[in-house]
């Protein structure tokens, strides 16, 4: 399994979009992924999983870049939260997956025990709020780049 996704680029080579950040990925950044199984059935979105499930493949999926998703996901990943992990697609040429919360448009839960890949997961949630830090740095915008 990769633990970075793209061309390699320097960290926080992610696109300012206004006050957005648009996910570093799509920009060819490199961003920490984390395998999920998936299943999809034509090119929607259908099953998501932890560990092997039927017609289940393994994919790369992309770790957030806003800091309310990495938060979440840092607290389920380190215990002190019980909600769920979900994976969505996003706006891409080719396409790409992304970890996210509950309530976002297109969302699949991800099913399965999370004990397997929470060390995975907290580690690599932490490479995501460092690399997020950085992209708000490289914009000027200090307040938001502190983690």
């Amino acid at each position: 399994m990769a633990i970075l996704r793209g061309s390699g680029r320097e960290p926080g080579g992610g696109v300012v979009v206004g006050e957005e950040i648009g996910h570093p990925a799509l920009a060819g950044g490199a961003w920490p992924v984390i395998g999920v199984r998936v299943r999809r059935e034509g090119r929607e979105l259908r099953a998501a999983s932890w560990r092997p499930a039927p017609y289940t493949v393994l994919e790369d999926v992309l770790l957030p870049c806003t800091w309310p998703e990495l938060e979440g996901l840092a607290r389920i990943a380190v215990g002190q939260s019980r909600a769920r992990v979900y994976v969505r697609e996003i706006e891409a040429a080719e396409p790409l997956l992304v970890l996210c919360l509950r309530g976002a448009p297109g969302a699949v839960q991800v099913e399965g025990p999370l004990a397997p890949v929470a060390e995975p997961l907290a580690a690599r949630t932490r490479a995501a709020v460092l690399r997020v830090a950085a992209v708000h740095r490289a914009a000027g915008r200090t307040e938001e780049g502190q983690v």
